[in-house]
Order: C-alpha cells, then structure tokens, then sequence
C-alpha cells in the first residue's frame, strides 16, 4: 500500500450519507460526535487489513469486528479503490476485484506451484537429510559401478531420482513463496486500531476471561487491543519505559502496571489520572509494535487527545508522526497513520509541523533554525497528509492546495464562536455602560 493512490466512497451508512476522500498516509478526521469520523476511519482498518486482503475474513465479518455491522443495509453503497484491488458493495452484495498486481502474480505462481508439485513436495525441513541420502547414493553408485550389480545399481537410481524430484519441488515451493512472501510485505498491511474505549484496559485487563465467560458485550476491537497491550507490557517485566512526555517510567513488576514519579516512589495505573490511563497503553502498543512487528502497519488513533493538556496533546502528535508515519524497513513501505479527533490543538500542532517542512523546502539555508524550533522527524511533508472536517453527513477537505496547510479558519472554530458570543455580549455590556451614562447627564 503506502504512497499507492487509494480512493473511498461511502453512501448511506451510519450517520455517512456521501462522502468521496482520497486516502493518503497521514489522514486527519476532526468533527462534531457521530458525524462519522470513526465510522470511516474503521472501513479503512478494514481494507488495509490483511484479513480482508487474503480473504480470511470477510467484509461483513471485519464490521461485526469493528462493531458498526448494523450501519449497512441494502441500499449501502461503499467502494474502495487501490492498486492492489477493487472493492464494491452494492444492492447488498460485497464484491473484490483483484488487479494486475505483482501480489496476485506471485501469490498465484505460488499456489499453482505447490499444486503442481503437491504429491512429491514434503516439509522444506526435510531438504537437508534429502540431500544427506542423495550423496549416499551418488556414493554407493560409484562402489556399484566397480561390481557392476546392476540391480542394485537401477534401485539405487530410482530412489535417487524419487529424492532428487522431492528437492526440486521443495526448492520450486520455497522460491515461489519467498518471491510471494516479498510481494506480500509490500502489499499487505496490519490495521492497528487504537479505539476511545482504552481508558477501560487499566482497570479492566486482569478480569478479561470473567466478562468473556460472562459475555459482557465488549467491542471485538478492544479485545484485540487489549490483547496487543498485554503483549507490550509484558515485553517490559525486566525493563522500564520512559514516557517522557509525562515526566515518569512504566514498568510490569509483580503482574501490576506500575507508573514511577521517582526511582522508589510509583503508582499503580488504574489508580492513575484519566490522562495516564488513556495514553499509556496507546504509547505502550505503538512502541511494541514499532520495534518488535516487521509488517507495515496503518495506526488507527481514535480521539489521542483524551484527557490530555494541550500541551500534552502537542508532545502526542509529535510521536505519533515520528513513530507511526516513517518507513518499514522490511517491506520498504510507510506505515500509515490515520487520526480522529475534537481537539482544534491536535490540528495546530500537526500545522505547524507542516509548515516547518515548507519553510524548510522554501528556506534550505534555514534548517537549522527551524529543527531548534520543530525537530526534523516531526516534519510532515504535505504530499502526504490530508484533513478532513466532518459534518451533516459530509465532508470537507480542509487542507488549503496552494499552501499544502491547514486553512486557518478551521484551526479553531469553536474558539471562534466562542470570541464571538464574547464580543456580542461585551457590545451590549458597553451599551449598558452608555445608557447609565447618558441616563446621568
């Protein structure tokens, strides 16, 4: 996927009545509740997953997963478009349409491959003793030779040529997976979706197995991540994690998930601020999964401000840019980051980290200056970033095209609604101040 041009296109599901946005590595929803930022951002999870890229799962059962399943009905029109594949629903019906693409190629070479040679293909563990009992033969052969026991010697030459045909079709098997595994790592992607619901997981992490057995209705996809939170602390039960954004250190010591103030002195999460209990685990699993996983991935964040300052909010964009946006080594794709979000400081400060790139594009003499300012791994180039404003069932590119920044009259709204009802009222207060005085006179 990565810089693969991707377009969606939503009708008449959930609060979506039309909306048609190209997708782009960086991806901003910001909006009033249930306008369907969410609900957008979890179709992308669904088709950079690859669930639905193998066909493991299908696009009904990703949205039971995603829990928005009861926003789709018949007359429901969504398609997806992509290098890799085309994706349609409509009248009801879900239909992919794999492309011409070196992924289809290799995976098909590979499957026809290993049908072909499915009868005399064993386990790749078996080449070596494979190759071990050929040199035996080749050995014995040359001895025969001398005998001239000619039996033996077309015995030997069969099961030769048996054990020869099982190398050659584990070699013909293995190529074509490596070359299809490689083709896979470029076009396949994990969706990691890091829900709103996260400030529940502190609390509620060592009682999962009771609310399953109990079937509390939790969300499939805060299950998931809180599975991918377990993982991530337990990768640190003999080492500390600093989040020095908060000023403290996390560890998991003595199955607790303990947040240190000082060296000695520490917290228990749960007992924590709503803030930390919301942006720890989301930093946790994105630090685990960007130093540990070797698949491209698409970050889902919903709502990173939650219960954070604003200046918090700033330190936050921050490292979700420079951890959630930068190239996959392995696959040599960019991983992708897609934000939902209230917050008018969220998009300030991605603005600003846009403009620092410009300025820096505009001002090459300037670097310097600028990086004292805004560090370079914080800069986002506008080629890659796109934001969207959600409302009445549409959308509106918010993203100025000449300039490559955020318009300005979008940075905050409400603070100007809010001057503005503050401006009408200090009018009429410095009426009231005239009538008292002119009253007087």
């Amino acid at each position: 996927m990565g810089l693969e041009k991707e377009n969606l296109i939503i009708k008449r599901f959930g609060a979506i009545d039309d909306i048609n946005l190209d997708l782009t590595p960086i991806m901003v929803f910001i909006g009033g509740q249930a306008t369907g930022k969410s609900t957008t951002a979890k179709l992308i999870a669904i088709f950079r997953a690859w669930k639905f890229i193998l066909n493991s799962m299908t696009f009904e059962q990703l949205l039971v997963h995603y829990g928005i399943s009861s926003y789709l009905s018949e007359d429901s029109y969504i398609k997806f478009t992509s290098a890799l594949f085309d994706f349609e629903f409509l009248n009801g019906v879900g239909k992919i349409i794999e492309k011409e693409h070196e992924f289809h190629k290799k995976r098909s070479t590979y499957v026809e491959h290993k049908k072909k040679h499915n009868k005399s293909y064993p386990e790749s563990s078996e080449e070596k003793p494979l190759l071990n009992r050929t040199a035996e033969i080749d050995l014995l052969l040359s001895t025969l030779d001398k005998e001239k026991d000619a039996k033996k010697i077309e015995e030997l030459k069969n099961e030769r040529e048996v054990k020869q045909n099982a190398i050659n079709s584990i070699r013909i098997i293995d190529k074509a997976f490596t070359d299809y595994a490689g083709a896979l790592f470029k076009a396949e992607n994990y969706s990691e979706y890091i829900p709103a619901e996260r400030t529940f997981l502190p609390s509620a992490l060592g009682s999962f197995m009771n609310l399953q057995i109990n079937k509390v209705p939790l969300p499939e996809n805060l299950l998931y991540f809180g599975a991918e939170f377990e993982k991530a602390r337990n990768n640190f039960k003999e080492k500390s994690f600093d989040i020095d954004i908060l000023g403290v250190k996390y560890k998991y010591e003595n199955n607790e998930d303990r947040i240190y103030i000082s060296e000695k002195k520490y917290i228990h999460l749960k007992e924590s601020s709503s803030g930390f209990q919301a942006l720890i685990p989301l930093l946790l699993a994105i630090h685990y999964k960007t130093t540990s996983d070797i698949m491209p991935h698409t970050y889902i964040v919903e709502e990173p401000e939650l219960n954070l300052f604003p200046s918090t909010q700033k330190e936050l964009v921050r490292i979700l840019i420079d951890k959630c946006t930068q190239l996959n080594a392995y696959s040599n794709t960019v991983n992708e980051l897609v934000i939902t979000t209230h917050s008018p400081y969220i998009l300030t400060s991605l603005n600003n980290q846009l403009f620092a790139n410009r300025t820096a594009l505009k001002r090459l003499n300037k670097t310097e200056e600028i990086e004292k300012i805004i560090p370079k791994n914080f800069w986002i180039d506008a080629k890659n970033f796109s934001a969207y404003y959600f409302v009445a069932g549409g959308i509106k590119n918010i993203v100025n095209e000449k300039t490559g920044l955020i318009f300005e009259t979008q940075l905050d709204r409400t603070s100007e609604e809010i001057n503005c009802e503050y401006d009408a009222l200090m009018n009429i207060y410095k009426g009231d101040n005239k009538e008292i005085r002119e009253s007087k006179n």
